[in-house]
């Protein structure tokens, strides 16, 4: 028989989540002979104590849920790293990256079938000093925004939220400067942002490293330098899209495995959404394959642009273009030229002829 505990945070994203959950357990019932247990929660960080010592008692004899965002997640996510005890996503945040990006179902009765046909995969986590995250980390102008968005409160929540603070704030954010030790190598910069990826994206499809792995053993260090704020809108299409990674007049990625935060001008970072503050030099780094985490029974990774094959077709047409361009501006400079020296010339004859004649009238 089938076991699942579930640890639900009621306010998270839309609220309403006990009951969600509820309904949940209800369709699981209905399909199978399966045990369930609920705990919502009352306090943040109650999350990652009450799932240590759950799962302290159950071992790998059932499944917990997270039923909440990224947040929830990550709190009880962080309890189960190293352990045999396999974790499930009720996705019910205002943004969902993990869930997204491993296209764990919205339906509840879809998802109720997740949970019943799931299997379970090891995927790796990050380290931010001495926090544990999944999807994103970094600093830089989405740590300002999650700040911004912590400050609203639970009354206000959702990505309309997230719309309004990045229209509001972009246009008076000030880049921020910092010093790093990437791979062993220092350097120093003046960022817009800067995201140390493990998944794909920060929650909301919006994809800041299209090409992460969650068991690949390496992080995605994406450096977004400053931008003249008219290519704003440009920026947030790629990312959108899933094809930041292709403006790399701006955007840098490389993959990592270990990033040391030495100095910053903005000491407000951001880990899976959470606005936080750390001590510095801070460490990051990766932990490969620690986490046992539910996918759907179909699951496969994919990636992650609207239109993988198009946008490479699109880039190839405009090289195309573009060196077609260049060769023609050259033909032409050439005739140009020519014609220039014969109008000089002719220009020439033509003085010459008429002063000569001029000069005869006389």
């Amino acid at each position: 028989m089938k076991k699942f505990y579930f640890i639900v945070n009621p306010i998270s994203g839309h609220a309403n989540n006990t009951k969600y959950a509820e309904d949940i357990i209800k369709l699981l019932h209905k399909k199978a002979d399966v045990e369930t247990h609920m705990h919502v929660l009352q306090a943040r960080g109650e999350a990652e104590p009450y799932a240590s010592k759950l799962s302290d008692e159950i071992k790998d004899d059932g499944i917990i849920v997270s039923v909440g965002g990224d947040g929830t997640f990550n709190e009880i996510a962080s309890s189960l790293v190293g352990k045999n005890t396999p974790i499930a996503i009720i996705p019910r945040g205002s943004g969902n990256g993990l869930a997204r990006m491993l296209r764990v179902p919205t339906q509840k009765a879809l998802q109720a079938d997740y949970l019943l046909k799931g299997h379970t995969i090891k995927i790796d986590n990050g380290n931010f000093g001495d926090r544990k995250y999944f999807c994103t980390a970094g600093f830089g102008f989405e740590a300002c925004i999650a700040f911004l968005f912590d400050k609203t409160g639970n009354k206000k929540r959702g990505r309309q939220q997230y719309v309004h603070h990045i229209i509001k704030e972009i246009f008076n954010y000030k880049p921020v400067t910092a010093e790093l030790e990437i791979d062993g190598k220092r350097e120093t910069g003046k960022y817009f942002s800067l995201c140390i990826a493990n998944s794909n994206q920060y929650g909301n499809n919006a994809i800041i490293s299209p090409s992460a792995d969650l068991t690949d053993g390496k992080l995605r260090l994406v450096k977004v330098k400053p931008f003249p704020l008219v290519l704003a809108g440009t920026l947030g299409v790629a990312l959108m899209g899933g094809y930041i990674d292709k403006l790399d007049i701006f955007v840098e990625t490389r993959e990592v495995e270990s990033v040391k935060i030495l100095s910053i001008s903005d000491d407000r970072f951001h880990c899976d959404g959470e606005p936080i503050r750390k001590e510095l030099p801070l460490e990051v780094s990766i932990s490969k394959s620690l986490l046992n985490i539910l996918v759907d029974a179909d699951y496969k990774p994919y990636s992650p642009r609207i239109f993988d094959v198009d946008i490479d077709e699109i880039n190839a047409r405009i090289r195309r273009t573009n060196e077609t361009f260049t060769e023609t501006l050259k033909e032409k400079v050439g005739e140009v030229s020519h014609l220039n020296s014969e109008l000089r010339h002719n220009a020439k004859d033509m003085l010459s002829s008429f002063f000569t004649k001029r000069s005869k009238n006389k």
